[in-house]
């Protein structure tokens, strides 16, 4: 459904009365400190406080050995009491940590819950850094203490620097629309930069908006709005122990009420989510550890998504791919073979084009007629470069996907092999 059809919607940048940069969501309130988890001296621990009455949804990682926050994140949703708080650290990851890991989650949310007056089981915890290291408990509770005295309304920056790793760029996407009169407004904060893959993807991530909306709802669009976002993303094909999507409605008597699937709102809101979330995701991929070029994946003429996440995944995680993209070198066979490495029954020789940004290396069965190794060259030495798939399918109605990756540089290799020292 178009956001301009069929509803009275204003878009921010449509309108001066609109155009002022959003500064908070009413009733969430954030604060961060530097609690010394980093061996750097910058902010490494978040608080964000919001009211009782917030729909609160999230999306975790698949991977099997996931981290304490995530378990004790996960038991807490599932609370009758509803959830009013996140906290996050940086620089340690909690993961690979066992029962200790477990039992210190407990005892800093059960801190910090008596601080702000409610229940540990209230307490949304997340955290990001160096897997198999212990939290040291005592600068956490230090921090807490300087957390809670500091929230305020309009900490949105500090919030997403205060969450970064190896992420050289905070990541702030804000937007704001009126709809039948009614504002809306979305804040949304992301961190990630390394293990990056399309599987939930390695980051944390919390959009905060003033809708009233019910859990029901919400589930069906943050799912929606990860398979489209997150998901579609890859730096170097490596899932992480921690990852986590937190959407958050803070609804007011004022809010704009969604009432059903069937309902305008719906549509427009979901959407509006969707956005945020791409354009977080991009930014993640765009922060790529040592990334210089930027790569758009469009596959289209595919009609099982789960078929093109696995060519997805062949040509974004090929590291031959990726370092021909770093070297501007016009390898288009590295393509072509990871294309054929997804084993699908239906890739033909014959049956798709394969372009770099606008010109055809591939056509049905043989290269490109106007292909050559110059102009290959001045394609790939591009920073942004679109690799376009295109099957040859009777069935117009086969959707186009997009995905995005990077390119792997010597720098990489450099941030993670000293990631600890």
């Amino acid at each position: 459904m178009a956001l301009e059809k069929n509803t009275n919607i204003v878009m921010e940048k449509s309108n001066q009365a609109l155009n002022y940069e959003i500064k908070k969501i009413d009733g969430v309130k954030l604060a961060t400190t530097c609690a010394g988890l980093k061996k750097k001296k910058r902010d490494d621990l978040l608080l964000i406080f919001f009211p009782k009455n917030s729909t609160v949804s999230a999306v975790f990682t698949k991977n099997k050995l996931a981290a304490a926050p995530v378990l004790i994140a996960k038991k807490n949703l599932l609370s009758k009491k509803k959830s009013c708080a996140i906290i996050v650290n940086s620089s340690i990851a909690n993961a690979g940590t066992g029962k200790k890991g477990l039992e210190d989650v407990i005892f800093y949310t059960s801190y910090l819950a008596k601080k702000i007056n409610c229940d540990a089981e209230q307490i949304l915890p997340f955290s990001t850094g160096v897997i198999m290291e212990y939290l040291p408990i005592k600068k956490m509770v230090s921090g807490i203490n300087c957390l809670v005295k500091e929230l305020s309304y309009t900490s949105w920056d500090n919030a997403s620097k205060a969450i970064m790793t190896t992420d050289t760029k905070n990541k702030v996407v804000k937007k704001r629309v009126i709809i039948d009169g009614i504002e809306l407004k979305i804040i949304g904060i992301a961190k990630g930069s390394g293990m990056i893959a399309p599987n939930m993807a390695t980051m944390l991530s919390f959009v905060f908006t003033n809708a009233l909306i019910s859990k029901k709802l919400q589930n069906i669009i943050i799912n929606d709005s990860v398979n489209k976002s997150f998901n579609n993303i890859s730096v170097d094909g490596d899932t992480s122990t921690n990852d986590s999507y937190v959407l958050i409605s803070t609804p007011s008597d004022k809010s704009l009420q969604i009432k059903n699937k069937d309902d305008k709102n719906f549509h427009i809101f979901r959407q509006l989510v969707i956005d945020i979330s791409k354009k977080l995701a991009r930014k993640i991929v765009d922060d790529g550890e040592g990334a210089t070029k930027l790569l758009k994946l469009i596959i289209s003429g595919v009609e099982n998504k789960k078929h093109c996440k696995i060519i997805a995944s062949k040509i974004c995680n090929s590291l031959l791919v990726k370092t021909a993209l770093n070297a501007s070198d016009p390898n288009i066979g590295r393509i072509y073979s990871a294309l054929g490495s997804s084993e699908l029954s239906f890739i033909k020789k014959d049956n798709f084009i394969l372009k770099v940004n606008d010109l055809v290396i591939w056509d049905k069965g043989k290269i490109g007629s106007s292909y050559s190794e110059k102009k290959g060259q001045y394609e790939f030495k591009k920073k942004n470069i679109v690799i376009k798939i295109s099957f040859i399918n009777k069935d117009s109605s086969a959707d186009t996907y997009e995905f995005y990756s990077c390119d792997l540089s010597k720098e990489y290799v450099e941030i993670n092999s000293n990631y600890r020292t």
